[in-house]
């Protein structure tokens, strides 16, 4: 561990600065609990906690990053996938475009994936939304206005104009 993760891992505790000192020789310099306690005069039992709680601290960290990096995966490979069907669909040629933070995009929704929604634009276009970031999901087939703010989308069914007929 060097010495920036060190400092991110004891920012969050409320150590005395001795013990972060002291856990400091432990865990970037790697020395040994023993040479430590002697070194700085520090008890065996309460290095020995410090340690344990920083240890435990570190574990939950990587599992929380771990978690984080494998739904970042998870959203990734549900976009190519949504882009890989859009293609399948309209051509390799299709112009795939991101949601806007700020905007409006219309349009027939074409698919669904597990995050992500694809919505046919018109002229070869495609435009691929985050599920998380529309207020309600259309179904595929329907006619949809996403009027994005801020990044989310508020979706509005379009109406279909009814042909004028004999009546």
């Amino acid at each position: 561990m060097n010495n920036a993760e060190f400092d991110q891992l004891v920012s969050k505790t409320r150590l005395s600065k001795r013990s972060v000192d002291a856990a400091r020789l432990v865990f970037v310099d790697g020395k040994r609990q023993v040479e430590v306690c002697q070194e700085t005069g520090i008890g065996a039992s309460q290095l020995s906690r410090v340690v344990a709680m920083l240890d435990k601290e570190d574990q939950q960290q990587k599992a929380l990053n771990s978690q984080a990096n494998s739904a970042e995966n998870e959203i990734s490979v549900s976009r190519a996938k949504a882009v890989k069907q859009a293609r399948d669909l309209n051509g390799e040629t299709i112009l795939v475009r991101n949601a806007p933070e700020d905007g409006l995009s219309i349009g027939k929704v074409l698919l669904k994936t597990d995050y992500h929604l694809v919505q046919e634009l018109g002229r070869d276009e495609v435009m691929v939304h985050e599920l998380s970031k529309i207020n309600r999901l259309p179904t595929v087939g329907s006619s949809v206005e996403l009027v994005y703010k801020n990044g989310f989308a508020e979706a509005r069914q379009r109406q279909v104009e009814k042909e004028r007929g004999g009546r």
